[in-house]
């Protein structure tokens, strides 16, 4: 399953995650390093105002999130990804730049986005189904002999 989970806010340090095949590749606004790349054991059963049970990291086990899920945003599997990458431009000015990417995740992106020359930070990450991407920029399949 690939998803936005928002959970109720009951002052954690987390209100959504991003799951891409059952495993959380995203947590804002802080604790990633604690819940990213938790697996979701009832991924197929999630409801608004359930409860998300997850195979944590080493120490942590199996578990139950005890906030509720305010929000379920289930997402297409993603063909590739527009990216808005936020850059130092020298001096204290910054800039947007857009970029759109082939990869087999969310994580992927964002791991290569980091690796752009001058990065700061990333803005926006769409997923695009394949329809929407060769609509965008061609089949990337299909090599043409101008290229």
């Amino acid at each position: 399953m690939n998803a936005i989970i928002t959970f109720t806010d009951g002052g954690q340090d987390f209100t959504e995650w991003r799951v891409e095949k059952d495993k959380v590749v995203d947590c804002q606004p802080f604790q990633f390093s604690v819940w990213g790349g938790a697996l979701i054991l009832n991924a197929d059963d999630l409801t608004v105002g359930g409860l998300v049970k997850i195979k944590g990291k080493v120490g942590i086990g199996i578990m139950e999130i005890r906030h509720p899920i305010e929000k379920l945003q289930i997402l297409p599997d993603a063909f590739g990804y527009d990216v808005e990458i936020e850059l130092n431009a020298g001096g204290a000015g910054t800039e947007i730049v857009h970029k759109h990417w082939r990869a087999t995740s969310y994580a992927a992106v964002i791991r290569r986005a980091k690796l752009v020359k001058r990065a700061k930070r990333v803005v926006k990450v769409t997923p695009l189904s394949e329809e929407a991407y060769c609509r965008a920029y061609g089949d990337p399949r299909i090599k043409s002999r101008f290229n």
